[in-house]
């Protein structure tokens, strides 16, 4: 298990990939889905490094978050490494913006998100439900107790 992230690695899906995280990157190459919550995603441009030179794949990688994340994504990567921008993306990727309370479908996963309290987020901040064969998931990130969270957990 990684520092502060969190991960159904039976299905493919991650929670929450932070600076921190980069121990444990190998960990994650085979992820087909990324949920990001608002202010945990600056392990990203390490993981996109990551497959540019180490762990090349073709197979496609579905990132699900709010509003602006391909744009803030595209931002960090010119930020942090201005000589691999020219490069693109590393590998397919499909970005999906969350509607709040949409039932949503990505990379044949059915989920909701709901808005969570969370300070002053880079991004919106979100947690999700999954709608699993065995049940439905919540995940909340790290998030304040308040009717946000509550909504998100009735019903999981």
């Amino acid at each position: 298990m990684c520092y502060s992230c969190n991960q159904i690695s039976q299905r493919g899906h991650l929670f929450r990939l932070n600076e921190i995280t980069l121990h444990g990157l190998q960990t994650f190459v085979g992820m087909d889905k990324i949920f990001v919550h608002g202010d945990h995603f600056f392990g990203l441009p390490f993981l996109m490094l990551e497959y540019h030179f180490v762990t090349h794949t073709r197979e496609p990688l579905t990132m699900i978050g709010p509003p602006g994340l391909e744009q803030t994504l595209q931002q960090m990567m010119t930020l942090a490494y201005p000589d691999l921008a020219h490069l693109g993306w590393p590998r397919p990727m499909q970005f999906v913006e969350v509607t709040p309370g949409v039932r949503q479908t990505a990379g044949g996963l059915d989920f909701c998100a709901f808005p969570v309290c969370h300070g002053s987020a880079i991004l919106p901040a979100f947690g999700y439900q999954l709608y699993l064969p065995d049940g439905t998931l919540a995940y909340s990130g790290d998030t304040s107790m308040s009717p946000q969270l509550y909504a998100l957990l009735d019903g999981a």
